[in-house]
């Protein structure tokens, strides 16, 4: 599967996360393949795994 990039400055907000080292390489060679930031590509990413499982999404409350 290939993803589609919009190539400009995304409007987004600052998030980190932690991954091991073996992700971070795959997660490095996606971005230098799609020559894309990382925020660009997690969010493409989410986008197409949430389009892919959306029909079977149940809303749940949030402020549990």
């Amino acid at each position: 599967m290939k993803l589609d990039f919009e190539v400009k400055k995304p409007n987004t907000t600052g998030v980190q996360f932690r991954i091991d080292p073996d992700t971070k390489k795959q997660m490095n060679a996606l971005k230098k393949y799609y020559g894309v930031r990382t925020g660009q590509l997690i969010k493409k990413m989410i986008q197409v795994s949430y389009a892919a499982v959306e029909g079977e999404i149940k809303w749940v409350n949030l402020n549990m």
